[in-house]
Order: C-alpha cells, then structure tokens, then sequence
C-alpha cells in the first residue's frame, strides 16, 4: 500500500540522517571577537559531518506518559492503523523523508524512511542476522497450524536471526534467477484472476466494495505466499 515507504521497529542510539533528509539544526549565533577567542581546530572524519543523534528525527511530540500511543486509540486517536497508508502519508507530509514515531506504549519506535535510495543504503549496510517483527498470522501457521509440513524451516518471512541467515543462504542462489521467478508466474497469476473475479462479485449496484474489504486483501496476500 506504501511502496515508497518502508517501516521498522528500531530503538538505536544513533542513526546516520543524511543532510537532505533533516532540518538543518538551529545554530547559536557568536559574534566574531568572541568566537575568535574560543576557535578550536576539530577533524571531522569524512562523511561523519551527516550524522546526528537519534533524537534529532523529527516527528509528532508525544504527551506526557501517554507519548503518541494516543494518536492510534480508538474515537480520540488521530490515527487509524487500519489506513496505515493514510498514516504514513500525512507523516511524509508534515516531517519529510525520514520520521520517528516514538512514546509508544508496549512498542518499540517506528521509524519511516520515505526515500527509495536510503531505503536501498539501509538494506545494503544490514547485517546478516537482522531481526524483524515476524508476522502473528504467519507464524501461528506454520508453526502450529501446520508445523507438521514446514517444521523447523518457516521460510523466509516470519522468522529472523540465525535461522533467517542459514535460510537464505541455502535458497539465494537458485531463488535469485530470473527462470527461477518465472516458475511460479502461472499460479500467481492465476490467484490474481480468481481474486479479480472475487472483487467483481463482491461489488455492489454503485460499484462499491464493502468496508471490511480489507480483509480480503489479507487473505490475498496470505495465499500468494
């Protein structure tokens, strides 16, 4: 639903912001006989001028003990998680390229980047061990509903750490070839006809689609993968 945006649950103490994707910070105006006094020569190492403290990433102010878990509660929040798209547009909007959604009660930060090249930078530099929130519905399915098939090897959504490395290792190479992608355009393609169909059947006589119609993109999602 966002295809510019990508989001992660992240607490670090610091985070490289390049220049254009911040405000540039307030600075203290000295005036020139004092700043001549206390003039000190700084090296700066090259490329670390960009990096600012994790702090620095703008975003909505959280309340007090409340932070901005408030803003996703039902009838008073000015959020709804259910149009995360929604969300994540009006954040693009009033902060910029790269925001911080912190204050979250029981959650870690949310932290957006808006830039398709800082998105590719932040994938680049990721380790080989990342660890991401696995999906509740995917892994309650396959590692109970149906651990009898996928046992120990839940694929690579839902699972992350040593298990996701080892994983990826093994299947990268042949995954990672065009002729292996095209195998499985077919029955792709075939769950997209069947999921228009459903759409088309599922319209009413002003050509709308229900309000929980959103579900039936979870369900479409769950199958292609």
């Amino acid at each position: 639903a966002a295809a510019a945006a990508a989001a992660a649950t992240v607490m670090p103490n610091a985070v490289t912001l390049p220049a254009a994707l911040t405000h540039e910070p307030q600075r203290t105006h000295v005036p020139q006989a004092k700043a001549a006094k206390t003039a000190t020569t700084v090296h700066v190492p090259e490329g670390s001028a960009s990096v600012r403290p994790y702090a620095a990433v703008p975003g909505p102010w959280g309340m007090p003990v409340l932070g901005n878990s408030w803003r996703f509660a039902p009838l008073v929040g000015q959020y709804r998680i259910q149009d995360l798209d929604k969300v994540m547009k009006e954040l693009h909007i009033n902060y910029g390229k790269i925001v911080k959604v912190g204050g979250l009660i029981g959650h870690p930060d949310l932290l957006f980047v808006f830039d398709g090249d800082e998105i590719r930078n932040i994938f680049k530099k990721e380790e080989t061990m990342p660890h991401r929130p696995s999906m509740p519905s995917l892994k309650h399915y396959k590692g109970k509903l149906r651990r009898d098939f996928f046992g120990d090897i839940a694929g690579l959504i839902g699972v992350h750490g040593k298990n996701w490395a080892l994983f990826r290792q093994e299947v990268q190479q042949i995954l990672l070839q065009p002729q292996t992608a095209k195998q499985y355009v077919p029955p792709l393609n075939e769950i997209a006809s069947e999921f228009m169909e459903r759409i088309h059947e599922m319209r009413n006589e002003n050509d709308e689609l229900p309000a929980n119609f959103l579900h039936e993109l979870h369900k479409w999602a769950l199958e292609c993968e």
